[in-house]
């Protein structure tokens, strides 16, 4: 039986998914759901898929890792159905996250490397067929690899790709990444009504009062490079990659505590699945995107029913992450559409008739061919065997051989042979949704943040062609190049300079026409301090790469070593070749920082410049602003931070600024408002808290000075700002004594 009986909605379009058509089914169907008032919200049970990002399944508590420090998995295992070989469609971000979201491969929904391919629009997501069926839907991710602009937020009424809070910013200066902690906790504000939402076309938001949520949130945390926070880095200093799992699992222990406090989890669908996993050396891959193998095809999949029904249930038969969709929507009673290549997994725990049956599943590693030029991995995987198709192919028995240590295929070559016809039929049946998801406009701003993450080196052949390949060189072959370009990149953005520089040169001596290299090491150089070198480096570049945008990480180093005219001549000229809003931004802040005559217009300029490639970047918005507002152009200034929250009422700088704007104006009792929002929404802020006392003191409010200052030493864990607001406080209470004329009345801190 399902979950629920089956909730009235709108017939599926009779044609095939095209935008037009499912616009149109979809207005249907939301019209008719508000109908009907949500007169059956409380039966429907709440959906949540929490994603882990580059997770091993082999590396968790509930897949036998003994030193796995996940408790919350290990509960969450024991109140749900594990199952033990669930396997990603391809190991890498973007690509997984599409499968899982409209369970179809990625030959049909059409997305093959990250940030060189959107999904498309004619594609149907859960988050489109959930809204339409009345559920709230709501979205938090950890990494700038899954931001809106690639078509994974389609169907989703808030997508929380805003990561400059809380974000680590690595080689470019760009917040391509924040915690987990900052994900859940910006999330739980929107499933609560903390922050005003937008009404949107998927449903008026008077129509979405009670009903049921969707929501999906991504934990970047065990992508490299592995920065964990207090305590695991301390305690996990030997395994910095389990150290991030068990940040993530931190993470998810505080969510789910939320949900019960909420009285929630006992009413929701719980998915935990990682979009893949990670080499760390086997098969000589050091991270992940280049081989099939199952050290980054292997994931988590747990699936936690309302009140733990079936919990402790493990299935061993292979499933695959585009089983998620079919199997999320057989438990809410609902059709799945027609070109869903998943299946429902709901018979591996129902005891419905004969249980799961055997079925295939297909992955693939075309990120060599796409970024690189070399050559393209496709695997089939079909009772046990596992065949992976490419300049050189591969045969393995997983179920006697897990590691993959054995290629079968020169001992067996008719099984390879009957498993390449196989994995060919499927490949001329897959028919894509889209012929128009090639991000080919990509500008080279945003290959950079990629690059910045470990994506898209170099533009390969982004003509995908469905058909199995032999040209170009093995991957297998070329997994140590991608190594020691991953690890420059890496010793380059975490500032281990000198290392780098080593590095550099010795891959140059290899590869003296590798202008990332080149690059690379003028900045290396110029990190180190040996800036005359970086400039000799640099004038010795391609013109292309001597004013690429990559060189915008140049600038900052040149500034530290005092050469601040020589980082903004940089800048300009890269500008001149590739505008940018991030570019103009950081040309700002580099006029303001040299401090000559004419800084603050020429930083003004600049920001005017960003904002108009980027009329929506709230970054730029909230620096014009205070540059305006230092400059006692505040009828200017207020505009700009009240459309910065329009833009990002989530995100708890732009409450802060506008609070810290209001004070300065004088107006307090505004100004205590943004600032409680702010604390709100980033509670671990001491300058947050702080300020709010400052706005306390000047408003004459012993009462909300004491109560907010025991929230601060509740929330902020830095001595040394709690030390001095304990002073601040101390000192403001007595002069409220002062003017209360009764110096014995209290006082103390």
């Amino acid at each position: 039986m399902n979950l629920l009986e089956r909730w009235p909605r709108a017939p599926r379009p009779a044609t095939g998914p095209g935008s037009a058509v499912r616009r149109a089914w979809r207005a249907v169907a939301v019209s008719a759901a508000a109908a009907l008032a949500w007169g059956c919200a409380a039966e429907r049970p709440n959906v949540l898929i929490v994603t882990w990002d580059t997770t091993r399944a082999d590396r968790l508590g509930p897949y036998g890792y003994p030193n796995a420090n996940t408790p919350t998995l290990d509960r969450l295992a024991a109140e749900g159905i594990v199952f033990e070989q669930a396997r990603s469609p391809a190991p890498l971000t973007m690509v997984s996250h599409s499968t899982i979201f409209t369970g179809t491969y990625p030959t049909v929904h059409g997305v093959r490397d990250n940030g060189l391919f959107v999904l498309a629009d004619e594609n149907l997501t859960l988050a489109e067929i959930l809204a339409a069926e009345g559920y709230r839907t709501g979205a938090g991710v950890g990494s700038f690899v899954l931001d809106r602009r690639w078509g994974i937020g389609q169907g989703f009424e808030v997508y929380d790709d805003r990561l400059q809070e809380d974000g680590r910013t690595f080689e470019h200066g760009f917040f391509d990444e924040r915690p987990a902690r900052t994900t859940v906790r910006r999330w739980l504000q929107w499933l609560r009504g903390g922050a005003a939402l937008p009404d949107t076309e998927l449903a008026p938001k008077s129509a979405r009062q009670g009903a049921p949520f969707f929501g999906w949130l991504h934990f970047w945390e065990p992508h490299h490079p592995h920065v964990p926070p207090h305590p695991w880095r301390e305690q996990l200093a030997h395994d910095l990659y389990q150290a991030e799992i068990a940040t993530a699992d931190a993470a998810l222990g505080e969510l789910i505590a939320a949900l019960e406090e909420d009285g929630l989890l006992e009413r929701t669908i719980l998915v935990l699945t990682a979009d893949h996993g990670e080499g760390p050396g086997e098969h000589g891959e050091s991270t992940h995107s280049f081989l099939c193998h199952d050290a980054t095809l292997h994931v988590p999949l747990i699936v936690r029913l309302p009140d733990g029904e079936h919990g402790g249930t493990r299935v061993s038969q292979p499933v695959g992450t585009v089983d998620v969709l079919p199997t999320v929507l057989e438990l809410l009673g609902i059709d799945a559409p027609d070109r869903i290549q998943g299946r429902s997994l709901r018979a591996a725990w129902s005891g419905d008739g004969d249980g799961l049956p055997a079925r295939p599943y297909y992955a693939e590693a075309l990120s060599p061919r796409t970024s690189h030029g070399f050559g393209e991995l496709r695997m089939w995987l079909e009772d046990g065997l596992k065949y992976v198709h490419g300049p050189r192919s591969e045969l393995y028995r997983i179920d006697d051989d897990p590691r993959e240590l054995r290629d079968l295929l020169a001992a067996d070559p008719s099984a390879g042979d009957a498993a390449r016809e196989r994995l060919s039929r499927f490949l001329r049946s897959a028919a894509p949704v889209s012929s128009g998801a090639d991000a080919s406009g990509l500008d080279e701003e945003t290959r950079q943040r990629l690059a910045a993450l470990g994506y898209v080196a170099s533009r390969g052949d982004v003509a995908v062609r469905d058909e199995l390949r032999e040209d170009g060189a093995p991957p297998q072959d070329r997994v140590e190049l991608i190594n020691q370009w991953s690890r420059l990149r890496q010793l380059v953005s975490s500032g281990h300079y000198p290392s780098a520089v080593v590095l550099a040169r010795r891959l140059l001596s290899e590869y003296p026409d590798d202008s990332f290299f080149a690059t690379q090491l003028v900045l290396a150089l110029a990190g180190s301090g040996d800036v005359d070198a970086a400039l000799t480096e640099l004038e010795g570049l391609e013109p292309s790469a001597r004013t690429g945008p990559s060189l915008f990480a140049l600038a900052p180093l040149l500034a530290r070593s005092g050469e601040i005219e020589v980082a903004i001549d940089v800048v300009e000229r890269t500008l001149e070749v590739a505008p940018s809003g991030s570019g103009y931004l950081l040309l700002a802040r580099l006029h303001l920082a040299s401090e000559a005559e004419d800084a603050p217009s020429e930083s003004e300029r600049a920001l005017r410049a960003a904002l108009e490639l980027e009329p929506r970047d709230v970054s730029v918005m909230l620096e014009l602003a205070a540059l305006l507002a230092r400059s006692g152009q505040s009828s200017d200034a207020e505009p700009l931070f009240t459309r910065a929250l329009e833009l990002a009422p989530l995100a708890s700088r732009t409450h802060y600024n506008y609070g810290v704007f209001l004070a300065e104006a004088g107006r307090l009792e505004a100004a205590s408002e943004r600032l409680r929002h702010a604390v709100s929404l980033r509670p671990q802020s001491c300058a947050y808290h702080r300020a709010l006392l400052e706005v306390d003191a000047r408003s004459f409010s012993l009462v909300d000075l004491t109560s907010d200052l025991a929230r601060m030493e509740a929330e902020c864990e830095d001595p040394a700002a709690l030390e001095e607001a304990r002073r601040f406080v101390l000192e403001e209470e007595f002069l409220e004594l002062d003017v209360d004329g009764d110096p014995t009345a209290g006082g103390g801190g």
